[in-house]
């Protein structure tokens, strides 16, 4: 009876608190009751954008907020950040205000992050994510601008919505055999599925791809925000991939290209796909 009583009183006094925090302008979570309890933020990332003045001379730090809890990473979190790179950063020292804050990741308040920057020069980021209770929530939308005195829109982060997931074990792109197929720059692979739940590999997947040749990848130290990232073939909702190019003087041309998740490959096949910079291919489901 004891235990009873004190477990309802540590409950009632989540809820007030997390009550308290409730702004009135936002579309409110679904409660978790096993999860409401305050957590310390685990790390940063964020995806810059590929286009090429996405870059910046400055620094880019996090601010986040839930309720009237707010942080703000250090100033200098993300040095000179690069087009198309995703930075992840873990090391306490560059917090900042964060490491005294808590966060109740599945309360009806939601996080919310933004990006701030301390370049008068523009930035452009695609994504942001924040490590909560050992899952990343995020925000995701195309090319938002970053300045000095013109952060990015405080915005609600959601945790993935696909259940039951599993972790992707290799990739594989076959170019194209026609002579102009090849490139000398660099070819990646972004997956999503679902509204919230995507990732890409890092940057040099594959290097100087040549003409007519079958690339089958399974180093995980190249598999970027996808080495972490789950995602269930059997879900109703499918898992569709690209491929991204980045530094490539030319447009390079691939047949197919695949993942390997659940035990077996699954992708998509053309013919003569093209992808240059900036210039993606289309995002297309796997079978």
């Amino acid at each position: 009876m004891k235990t009873f009583g004190a477990s309802y009183l540590l409950l009632a006094s989540i809820f007030a608190i997390t009550s308290a925090q409730e702004p009135q302008d936002d579309d409110l979570l679904g409660v978790n009751v096993g999860a409401l309890r305050p957590n310390r933020i685990q790390g940063f990332r964020v995806r810059m954008s590929d286009l090429p003045i996405a870059v910046t001379k400055g620094s880019l730090r996090f601010g986040v907020r839930q309720g009237s809890t707010q942080c703000e990473t250090a100033e200098d979190t993300v040095k000179e950040p690069e087009s198309a790179k995703v930075y992840e950063v873990t090391s306490k020292s560059l917090f900042g205000s964060c490491p005294s804050k808590t966060f109740v990741p599945w309360s009806q308040v939601p996080i919310k992050v933004r990006v701030l920057s301390t370049s008068r020069n523009d930035a452009f980021v695609d994504k942001v994510e924040v490590k909560i209770a050992g899952e990343w929530r995020n925000w995701e939308d195309k090319e938002v601008l970053v300045e000095k005195n013109r952060p990015s829109d405080w915005r609600k982060t959601f945790v993935s919505d696909i259940p039951d997931g599993v972790l992707i074990r290799g990739f594989a792109i076959t170019m194209s055999d026609e002579s102009v197929a090849g490139t000398k720059g660099n070819l990646r692979i972004g997956v999503r599925q679902g509204s919230h739940t995507s990732c890409e590999t890092e940057i040099d997947l594959v290097v100087d791809p040549k003409r007519g040749y079958h690339y089958v990848l399974t180093d995980r130290e190249k598999f970027g925000t996808c080495g972490d990232t789950k995602f269930n073939p059997d879900y109703r909702k499918p898992i569709q991939i690209r491929v991204l190019s980045e530094k490539c003087r030319n447009s390079a041309f691939f047949d197919e290209v695949k993942i390997k998740i659940g035990g077996r490959w699954r992708g998509w096949a053309g013919l003569f796909e093209e992808v240059s910079n900036g210039e993606p291919s289309p995002w297309e489901a796997v079978e």
